[in-house]
């Protein structure tokens, strides 16, 4: 009789050529947390840490987090984050960031205290991103990049995320406007401001927040 590893049944199947990435566009969030972090260069960052919160990748980095082995030789890694740089010229960016938070959750105002960051509402974009491989291939990878109003998310009408290219060496293939993945549960334009309808993301000991 073969042993059973513990923790199998609970465990999310990685199917081999099926496609898990999640697909560009505009998406509702929950902020999960946020911190200060640089580069080896020494440039300083915001990052926040998110999760999806309706449609069919709900939950959608909270799975791959779980699904990743650290036995491959890696640690595990969040991978829903948005990074914003804090030096002069990306000041505007921070800003824009911040005012998505405050602007997608009403009477709230961002005071530097990361304890109250958590748990708040916000729209994110997700897009496709062109790098090179180490063969020199050109290849396309699908990160979050910047928060908006979460209004405008669910309002599903948002053109899709433009990609990323690398030195604008290749087209990108072309993909119809409103891209509102399949299956939002979408409120309507009179909503309450707590978002009733949108996915409660509870405390989980697994997870690294």
């Amino acid at each position: 009789m073969l042993r059973k590893p513990n923790g199998y049944d609970a465990a999310q199947a990685v199917k081999i050529g099926e496609s898990t990435y999640i697909e560009p566009g505009w998406y509702p969030a929950t902020i999960l947390k946020v911190a200060e972090g640089s580069t080896s260069n020494g440039s300083e960052y915001l990052e926040f840490s998110f999760d999806i919160i309706d449609g069919p990748f709900t939950r959608y980095y909270e799975k791959d987090y779980k699904a990743q082995n650290p036995g491959l030789g890696y640690d595990k890694k969040w991978r829903g984050v948005v990074r914003y740089f804090m030096t002069e010229k990306s000041l505007g960016m921070l800003k824009g960031g911040i005012t998505a938070i405050e602007e997608s959750n009403t009477g709230y105002k961002f005071d530097w205290n990361e304890a109250t960051v958590k748990g708040k509402k916000v729209g994110v974009g997700i897009r496709r991103e062109q790098y090179e491989s180490n063969t020199g291939e050109l290849k396309f990878t699908t990160r979050p990049f910047a928060f908006i109003d979460i209004k405008k998310v669910l309002a599903g009408d948002m053109e899709p995320p433009k990609d990323r290219l690398l030195n604008n060496n290749a087209q990108a293939p072309s993909r119809p406007a409103g891209n509102t993945p399949p299956g939002y549960q979408t409120p309507g334009p009179t909503s309450a401001p707590s978002y009733p309808n949108l996915e409660t993301l509870a405390d989980d000991e697994e997870l690294p927040f």
